[in-house]
């Protein structure tokens, strides 16, 4: 009975590790929750994040230390007196997670706008769209990536009708005087940068399918209601302060998402 009772506080004790609960700052700086959010990858020197925006990050240093980040996060979520907008209204996916790790205490005030969000686009349901012509070939499948929701109040009688969802998209915002030197050149070696944004599925169909031709396969992920709302939480702090680099090859829509 007393070994019993032992393995399940091991299992319990490695469980909370893993979730970074009881964690200081410091240690959870290192978490993979915290990492993955900031899209931090390690480097020989420590840590760098994909992201490109300074405005993503709240501390001047936060691309490069996922620490610093996290201590001007706990500032930036504490409850300030002439505040007009609550922080975990603007960053809710980082909230979430320091809640979560008891790094700071839940905020009980509310984000109306962010909650009309979530239930517009849906918290049913994900699916990734590959938008191409050959479903076999991982050039042509990985050409373009799509990140759909599913909101079923939208559906008729039950059909998925995912032409009335909604798709995030990534790419390069390319001016329009970028002639094809420029436009191949800058794909190549950077020199634009890639946004996030929201699109109807409709849309998506029209051009991509309609207008050019290409085939489209989406393949439901296995999200669950908090799953998908943890999808929405970021791609809330993505469509409003995130922009990355953006290479043909290697930080574009396919490896983005």
């Amino acid at each position: 009975m007393l070994l019993v009772f032992c393995l399940l506080m091991l299992i319990g004790w490695q469980q909370a590790l893993a979730e970074g609960v009881g964690q200081s700052a410091s240690d959870f700086s290192l978490n993979k929750k915290w990492l993955n959010a900031l899209h931090y990858n390690p480097t020989r020197s420590g840590f760098k994040s994909t992201t490109d925006s300074p405005i993503f990050f709240l501390s001047k240093d936060g691309k490069y230390s996922p620490e610093k980040e996290l201590l001007a996060s706990k500032e930036f979520f504490t409850p300030k007196a002439k505040q007009e907008t609550p922080g975990k209204c603007l960053l809710p996916f980082r909230y979430r997670i320091l809640v979560e790790a008891q790094i700071i205490p839940p905020d009980p005030r509310p984000c109306p706008k962010l909650e009309f969000f979530k239930e517009d686009l849906g918290t049913d349901g994900a699916s990734m769209v590959f938008v191409g012509q050959y479903a076999d070939n991982p050039a042509s499948i990985m050409g373009h990536t799509i990140l759909a929701f599913h909101n079923n109040s939208r559906y008729l009688e039950g059909s998925p009708l995912i032409f009335l969802d909604y798709a995030m998209n990534f790419a390069a915002s390319v001016p329009p005087d970028a002639n094809i030197v420029k436009y191949i050149t800058y794909g190549i070696f950077g020199g634009f940068q890639g946004h996030y944004t929201l699109l109807e599925f409709g849309d998506v169909f029209e051009k991509y399918n309609n207008m050019e031709g290409r085939d489209i396969f989406y393949y439901r992920l296995r999200f669950s209601r908090e799953d998908c709302e943890r999808l929405l939480e970021h791609i809330w702090e993505l469509i409003s302060r995130a922009s990355h680099d953006y290479y043909f090859f290697d930080e574009y829509s396919g490896p983005r998402f």
